[in-house]
């Protein structure tokens, strides 16, 4: 799985609305600001970094798990 894909599948878990494809384009603040927009309800009083940090964390676990997994097949 492609590093994008991970962060946009993960991102699915924290927003109502998943990450736009070309987000790796945006600046830091675009990213912020759409994740701001963009909050589940349960983290409405988190800031918009901290969710990145979930996001971020989830993403690479994907992206780790599935490139191992790959490597096994």
């Amino acid at each position: 799985m492609k590093k994008t894909k991970a962060y946009i599948l993960a991102s699915q878990f924290y927003l109502t609305d998943e990450l736009p494809a070309d987000f790796d384009k945006l600046d830091e603040q675009e990213v912020m600001n759409f994740i701001e927009e963009h909050k589940w309800e349960p983290l409405e009083y988190w800031e918009p970094h901290d969710i990145w940090e979930l996001i971020d964390s989830l993403a690479r676990e994907f992206h780790k798990q599935t490139n191992h997994e790959s490597l096994n097949s």
